[in-house]
């Protein structure tokens, strides 16, 4: 997909956009992302049912760029992300 942002579901959603306090509830298999545009640190509570394990990637994710103070090798992320069924569909940072 060349670009999420132009996302259409079979039933017509598209790409949407939350804020402070927003909830999203996102179906397996449509694509998503997360983001902090702003300057500012954020949190976020994050809840999966399916599969059972996924947060285990967050776990996962935050030791990895904890032991390469944020700059992991490309292919260590592929690994992760193959591991957990992630396809990044967005051009990496």
């Amino acid at each position: 997909m060349p670009d999420w942002h132009h996302w259409q579901s079979g039933t017509g959603q598209r790409f949407l956009r939350g804020g402070p306090g927003a909830f999203m509830f996102v179906p397996p298999g449509v694509p998503h992302a997360f983001s902090n545009p702003g300057g500012k640190p954020t949190k976020v509570f994050f809840q999966s049912s399916v599969p059972g394990g996924h947060e285990n990637y967050f776990d996962e994710l935050m030791a990895l760029l904890q032991r390469t103070s944020g700059q992991p090798e490309p292919d260590e992320v592929a690994s992760l992300r193959t591991r957990y069924d992630i396809e990044q569909i967005t051009a990496p940072h």
